[in-house]
């Protein structure tokens, strides 16, 4: 059961945190840091997102509190904190794109209706809020200052690698009795878009992925962050 509010004054101060950080800091970058100084932010920002999944994992197994049923890093905002911490650095074409649609999709209802597992001021919940954030920050990061757009009709080929992974997380779910990107039951939050008992949410999961998916690239289109006559290679 959550034991998490969303949108009590704790959770407003967070979000206004957060939004400020994602306004303020790539205006900044763009603004006044040279080539180089972005280079280096960009591997700091990595080195963070990247860093605080793996010291989470660390945490909890050296206290005991690792459950492999549950602490694995293969919900959906992992493999953006993965994908987004790649594309930094490397300034990968598809891990940007992943990170992109799964950031902005996925991550961003995560923090709209967050599911932390500690309350405040436990470790685990400023992890969660910070990882959250630091993958969306990253993509506005690789966006605004790094320059980076989307390939033509990439949403389409994002969607289908999400229900792949999918399938092999389902397998896995199967297989250690977990509940890893909610395909088994629901998120335990209050969320318009969560329609219909399981199994069958997994369909408002299909439908809500396609729409965002392609909001999200008809917004990039409209502010011409779309590769439409370049070939970029993956």
């Amino acid at each position: 059961m959550p034991i998490f509010q969303p949108f009590n004054s704790l959770h407003l101060q967070i979000l206004g945190i957060i939004l400020l950080c994602w306004i303020f800091i790539p205006f900044i970058g763009l603004k006044y840091f040279n080539s180089k100084v972005v280079l280096y932010t960009s591997w700091l920002f990595a080195f963070l997102t990247f860093g605080q999944e793996m010291s989470m994992i660390w945490f909890r197994l050296d206290n005991g509190s690792f459950d492999i049923s549950k602490n694995l890093p293969i919900h959906l905002c992992s493999f953006a904190v993965f994908c987004s911490s790649y594309a930094l650095i490397t300034k990968n074409q598809t891990a940007f794109e992943l990170a992109f649609f799964w950031g902005l999709a996925g991550t961003f209802q995560s923090l709209m209706t967050p599911t932390p597992e500690k309350p405040f001021p436990n470790l685990e919940f400023n992890i969660f809020f910070f990882s959250h954030a630091m993958i969306i920050l990253n993509v506005l990061w690789l966006v605004t200052v790094q320059k980076m757009k989307l390939r033509k009709s990439i949403w389409i080929r994002v969607f289908i690698i999400t229900n792949s992974l999918a399938v092999i997380i389902g397998c896995t779910n199967w297989f250690l009795k977990s509940n890893y990107m909610y395909l088994c039951q629901k998120p335990p939050v209050n969320h318009v878009l969560l329609i219909g008992k399981e199994p069958f949410h997994i369909v408002t999961f299909e439908i809500s992925a396609i729409l965002f998916f392609y909001g999200l690239y008809r917004v990039m289109l409209k502010f011409d962050r779309v590769h439409l006559n370049e070939r970029i290679s993956a």
